[in-house]
C-alpha cells in the first residue's frame, strides 16, 4: 500500500481534506491520503512498548517533550511530571515544593507529581519557580517561570535546612524550586518496574476532567498507569 501522509500542528478541514483526497485520487489512484496531527503520532505511541524496552520508551518520551517545546502541539496544561522522590518525599509533601539541580532539563509541564513505593503521593499545580542561593544567611532568588512573588520564601529556607538535616543534601545553591500546594493522591503505578528518572504523562490518558488541582488529585485516586 502506497500512503501519502500530511502531517500537521491541527487537523485540517473537511473540505480541504476533501480537495485533497480527491486530487491525489485522481492523478495517483493506488495512493491512500491521511492527515493526521502530531499529538495523534504521539498518543499512537503511548503503550507500543514494554516497561523493559527503556531505550525506545526514552525515545519516544524525547520525541513527545520535542513536539512540545518546539509547538508542534501545547499539551502543557494536561501535563503532570512524575518525580521519583527518595529521602526527601516526606519534605517535599509537606511544603509542597521538589527541587533539583537547576541545569538539569525537563519539559514545560502544569503539574508535579511525587512519587515513592509505585505511586504517586501527592500532586500540586505549578504557582513558581525558582532558581536559589542561600549562603551564610544570604537568600537570593532568580523566577523562572510562574508567579514573581515571596510567598514561597520561609518554606524554601525550610526544605534546604530540612534536605541537609534528614537527608545529607546540600541544596542551598544551584538548585531549582517547584513550588505549589500540595494535594494528597494515590496515583498507582501497576507495572513492575520502577521509575529511573521523571516521567511525563498527559492525564488525558487517565482522567476525564483537568479543570483544578483538588478534583485531579480526586480522579487519580481511582486511576493506574504503566
Amino acid at each position: 500500500m502506497q500512503v501519502l501522509l500530511l502531517l500537521t500542528k491541527s487537523r485540517i478541514s473537511e473540505s480541504e481534506d476533501e480537495a485533497l483526497r480527491l486530487m491525489i485520487k485522481n492523478e495517483h489512484p493506488s495512493v491512500k491520503f491521511k492527515n493526521i496531527t502530531y499529538e495523534e503520532v504521539c498518543s499512537a505511541c503511548d503503550g507500543l512498548f514494554q516497561e523493559y524496552e527503556y531505550q525506545m520508551n526514552e525515545l519516544v518520551s524525547d520525541y513527545k517533550e520535542y513536539c512540545n517545546d518546539v509547538g508542534l502541539f501545547d499539551q502543557t496544561r494536561k501535563m503532570l511530571r512524575i518525580v521519583p522522590c527518595g529521602e526527601s518525599i516526606n519534605i517535599n509533601k509537606e511544603y509542597g515544593i521538589y527541587f533539583q539541580p537547576s541545569d538539569r532539563g525537563y519539559s514545560n509541564h502544569r503539574f508535579v507529581g511525587i512519587y515513592k513505593h509505585k505511586k504517586v503521593q501527592a500532586i500540586w499545580e505549578l504557582d513558581s519557580v525558582f532558581d536559589v542561593i542561600f549562603i551564610d544567611g544570604r537568600f537570593e532568588k532568580k523566577l523562572v517561570s510562574g508567579r514573581d512573588t515571596n510567598d514561597y520564601d520561609g518554606k524554601i529556607r525550610s526544605v534546604i535546612n530540612a534536605a541537609k538535616t534528614e537527608c545529607g543534601y546540600d541544596v542551598r545553591t544551584g538548585h531549582r524550586f517547584f513550588c505549589g500546594t500540595p494535594k494528597q493522591t494515590s496515583f498507582k503505578k501497576t507495572s513492575s518496574f520502577g521509575i529511573m528518572g521523571a516521567r511525563i504523562l498527559n492525564l488525558d490518558n487517565y482522567i476525564d476532567k483537568i479543570d483544578n488541582v483538588d478534583e485531579v488529585a480526586e480522579s487519580l485516586k481511582s486511576a493506574t498507569w504503566e
